[in-house]
């Protein structure tokens, strides 16, 4: 039989374990939900302060002003994906359709689990904070870069239809965030909306058919 000074000792030692969030994590997690629901203009150092659990001081302690926070949060959101782009481009090719099929659907399930990201994305579309165009110019710009290199290759050895590689992947990029709009006609006509599983799950087979028939490997 155990004593109970040792189910203490294992019970404190279990939470030493648990690695809690530091105040500034909480207050980016935070900041990451409201600018998801409410963009960067409708969310208040107030409202993030309270959804955190923090004092308007220990926000600005650990992120200064709203735009700076704002701006860790998008850069959140870029590391994450092009860690992922990035993770997808360095995998074995084993055929043209085989191999977009596959970083697509991977595309879109990355989104279907942070939902948040690309609606952040969408919101900075729109909203284009001060910071976002250098950010782009240092991160997206050298991805999209890369990409229609691989695709320009496709083209000139006939793998893929012949198209044009800039616009193809802006077009690409608008129907991968969209479902995540948040549309009001979206639960009407489709009777939930995103992240519902089988809603996204039919967004994200039409975004895999619609991509490989515009390039011509349907």
């Amino acid at each position: 039989m155990l004593k109970r000074d040792a189910l203490k000792y294992d019970l404190k030692a279990a939470l030493q374990t648990v690695e809690l969030p530091s105040t500034k994590e909480q207050i980016l997690r935070a900041a990451t939900t409201l600018f998801a629901q409410k963009g960067m203009n409708g969310t208040t150092t107030r409202d993030i302060a309270g959804l955190a659990g923090v004092n308007i001081a220990a926000l600005h302690y650990h992120w200064g002003d709203k735009e700076e926070l704002l701006q860790a949060v998008y850069q959140n959101v870029i590391d994450k994906t092009l860690e992922l782009t990035e993770q997808l481009l360095r995998q074995p090719v084993f055929g043209v359709q085989r191999s977009v099929t596959k970083y697509l659907g991977k595309i879109f399930d990355f989104f279907i689990e942070h939902p948040e990201y690309p609606r952040i994305l969408l919101f900075g579309n729109l909203e284009e904070p001060p910071f976002l165009e250098e950010m782009r110019r240092r991160f997206m710009t050298p991805l999209i870069q890369r990409v229609s290199g691989w695709l320009t290759v496709l083209i000139g050895a006939d793998k893929v239809r012949t198209i044009d590689p800039e616009i193809f992947l802006f077009n690409t990029y608008g129907m991968l965030l969209t479902p995540f709009a948040d549309l009001g006609c979206q639960q009407e006509v489709l009777g939930e909306k995103v992240p519902d599983p089988a809603v996204a799950r039919r967004f994200k087979e039409q975004f895999i058919d619609s991509v490989l028939t515009i390039l011509g490997l349907d």
